[in-house]
């Protein structure tokens, strides 16, 4: 999968916190199957089951989480973050109710996501949730990327949130 933040964040820009949230999780669940992937083609492993089991299912998140864990791929931090991401991502696709980032539970989830940050404003969550799935969906360097967004990128969001705030 060719990955483009740009395009993604286009395109998600106009969507539901609900669909944001099962789109973010499904970046990471795609780019977690690809690192996987080549993790085996380097060690000679055998990844045809990733795409389809004997039953025509893949491989469940949570499954390629193991994996990928038992693959040295993910460490144990990162492994947190992406399962809270995933569990975020099933309450949005299988809950009946409407679902977005004031909901206390999914603002609290979408808070330990994005830490160190924190937002009161519901669309700051959202970008920085957006921001830190784009980060973790890389899989290289995940938490010197995502240092760099917070000391750099968040400072400048955060002002210019308060101010547009302020303006309005």
């Amino acid at each position: 999968m060719d990955f483009d933040p740009k395009a993604l964040s286009n395109r998600l820009h106009s969507e539901t916190d609900r669909a944001f949230i099962i789109v973010c999780g499904s970046l990471i669940e795609d780019r977690l199957r690809d690192t996987i992937t080549l993790k085996l083609d380097e060690i000679g492993g055998d990844h045809t089951s990733l795409s389809a089991r004997d039953d025509g299912q893949g491989h469940t998140f949570a499954q390629l989480i193991a994996l990928g864990k038992m693959l040295g791929i993910l460490d144990d931090k990162t492994i947190e973050r992406i399962d809270l991401i995933r569990a975020v991502r099933n309450v949005s696709a299988h809950s009946l109710d409407a679902v977005d980032f004031d909901q206390p539970a999914i603002r609290e989830a979408a808070l330990a996501i994005i830490e160190p940050l924190t937002f009161d404003d519901r669309s700051d969550i959202r970008y920085a949730f957006g921001a830190r799935c784009q980060v973790v969906g890389l899989m290289e360097r995940e938490e010197d990327l995502w240092n760099e967004f917070v000391q750099k990128v968040a400072p400048a969001m955060q002002h210019l949130a308060k101010k547009f705030r302020k303006d309005c």
